[in-house]
């Protein structure tokens, strides 16, 4: 690790005693590019700073990455855990009494807070890491337009009730710096971070609610014309100061929370400055009709071998869904490997217009430290990493399996509930699960279904879902008693003698208590029309008392099925695996 001794000469030519490396970027994103913090100590986690002083190198981190920080960064640095320590803790300001730092990654709330009143904190222009290693830009992708419609409110609209705010708050001007909050305004999004589609961007909106949007000028090609608001113009971050000098204003409400001090400089070189809230905050809180009917859901599923299920699912998934995330690994194998099926090509080369998939390609998991979940540790770590993956704005998130089908229906009732009670953290719907065929499923305590955990949560940004725990990983479970989730997880010849070949290997399956181990495919599988009506005790998937008579059992199934599937193309699938 020789960055920080590269970045320990520069504090010299700039006479300097210390120097401060944050993770996020100059908006504010945890998804950083260029990712500074991790190549000056080598962390990788999501959230943290470093000091760089003339004798020591630190690292700050909260207590998720606590263990992550000391195997990445603990042989050159100082791991120390916020917030019960701060810089003003440690630094002894007679040897670190200046301070460099780069004000466009630092608000002034934030200094405020790392280091009170006591240091010389000096920003530089140019940041020092990029100085010593600067990464290639990533390929720049346009932004995009929502439809008002969908929004549930016009630009124009939504501008004119800002304005009226800022009036009330005796400003002429309003600079907008979070980017989400641009999105929400002029409704439209970008594909500058992996894991929200929020458009890296700011504004001013003067008194006469002009709009002076700034970007990187080759993103906006795609909504240029399709802004329905004649008074926007558009320029590049460089523009922003020449803009500035010529408002025919005398004062500016900021955000001190997510406005830099590069940009807070700027403006209070000119104008008084009044520190509140962004406005926005307080407006898109409170949905409109539209909104509340189109609650964004997540759907997660590991996709390792799916493609059967993933035809009859897919359409469905990408039409009623705003986030789509697909977690592609074997580990079911001493060489972890992606889909051998179609499925990861299949996820590659569908249409996504909207931008609402993601694939999680990783194939190591052994970095990931805090998970949940009652499953196989390694599903657990899938969990874990895909639910860092969540927007934000994400209202519910769902963990159904792709095997596992539901209706139309299911949805609208979840958003009511999430909708109208505030204590409805999770919700529970029992499972038809199939064995063999598509008409025989078990059931449990003489009803038609099987009981399974919850599969759908209010969303929290930052909560680590884990398998088939989700009530208890978010309490006060609700339960829909009119809805079912179809699971086939036992259906398919190659499908299930795999499963069964993996599942009774102890100790990471969770049917290892299964008797006929070696045996299963031969004497239950194969002869499962002859024994149907008469299966034994602990034969089937390691549940005991599996037949009729009994508490637990098999019976025959002639309800109905989601509408969208085809059972009769998913059984030909399957059984061609």
């Amino acid at each position: 690790m020789k960055m920080p001794v590269k970045l320990r000469k520069l504090l010299k030519t700039y006479s300097l005693d210390a120097y401060i490396v944050p993770k996020n970027d100059e908006f504010f994103s945890e998804y950083a590019f260029p990712n500074r913090l991790k190549t000056i100590s080598n962390f990788s986690g999501s959230a943290g700073f470093s000091i760089i002083t003339n004798k020591a190198n630190y690292l700050f981190v909260d207590g998720r990455y606590l263990i992550q920080s000391k195997i990445e960064s603990g042989k050159k640095f100082n791991i120390i855990e916020i917030p019960y320590t701060y810089p003003k803790d440690i630094l002894d300001y007679n040897k670190h009494k200046k301070i460099g730092y780069d004000p466009k990654l630092f608000t002034s709330s934030t200094l405020e807070r790392y280091f009170g009143n006591k240091y010389q904190l000096i920003p530089i222009k140019k940041n020092l890491v990029d100085l010593i290693f600067l990464e290639k830009q990533k390929k720049e992708a346009p932004f995009f337009k929502i439809d008002d419609k969908i929004a549930g409110e016009t630009v124009a609209s939504k501008i004119d009730r800002l304005s009226k705010i800022v009036k009330k708050n005796k400003s002429d001007n309003i600079f907008v710096s979070a980017p989400e909050n641009v999105a929400w305004l002029l409704n439209i999004r970008g594909k500058d971070n992996p894991n929200s589609p929020i458009p890296n961007a700011r504004l001013i909106m003067d008194k006469r609610k002009n709009i002076f949007f700034f970007s990187n000028l080759n993103k906006i090609k795609n909504i240029k014309n399709k802004i329905n608001y004649k008074k926007i113009k558009f320029y590049s971050f460089n523009e922003f100061y020449s803009i500035l000098l010529k408002l025919d204003s005398l004062s500016f409400t900021i955000d001190k929370l997510t406005c830099s001090i590069f940009y807070q400089s700027l403006i209070g070189s000119k104008y008084k400055i009044n520190n509140f809230e962004d406005p926005l905050y307080h407006l898109k809180s409170i949905k409109n009709d539209t909104e509340i009917d189109n609650m964004k859901k997540c759907h997660f599923s590991i996709l390792y071998n799916e493609l059967p299920f993933l035809k009859q699912k897919m359409n469905f998934l990408y039409e009623n869904f705003e986030q789509l995330i697909f977690y592609d690994l074997n580990v079911c194998t001493a060489n972890p490997h992606y889909s051998t099926d179609g499925s990861h090509e299949f996820i590659k080369d569908y249409p996504d217009p909207e931008n609402k998939i993601t694939l999680i390609e990783k194939t190591d998991l052994s970095d990931v430290t805090n998970f949940r979940g009652d499953s196989s540790l390694e599903k657990r770590k899938m969990f874990a990493v895909g639910s860092s993956y969540v927007w934000n704005d994400i209202d519910s998130f769902w963990c159904f399996d792709l095997d596992e089908f539901f209706n139309e229906s299911l949805l609208k009732k979840v958003d009511y509930i999430f909708e109208n009670f505030d204590d409805a953290n999770s919700i529970d719907v029992d499972h038809y699960v199939f064995l063999k065929n598509t008409d025989t499923i078990f059931v449990d305590n003489q009803s038609d279904t099987w009981k399974f955990y919850s599969r759908i949560a209010r969303h929290r940004p930052g909560n680590v879902y884990g398998h088939c725990t989700l009530s208890r990983d978010c309490p006060r479970t609700y339960k829909i008693l009119d809805e079912y989730c179809y699971h086939f997880a036992w259906v398919g010849d190659s499908r299930v003698k795999s499963k069964i070949n993996h599942y009774t290997q102890p100790p990471t399956g969770h049917a290892n208590n299964i008797p006929l181990y070696g045996k299963w495919t031969e004497e239950v599988w194969n002869k499962f029309e002859e024994i149907e009506d008469n299966l034994s005790a602990d034969s089937v998937y390691g549940y005991p008392n599996m037949h009729p008579g009994t508490d637990k059992g098999l019976k025959k199934y002639a309800g109905e099925y989601p509408d969208y599937l085809n059972l009769t193309q998913l059984l030909e699938d399957l059984n061609n695996e």
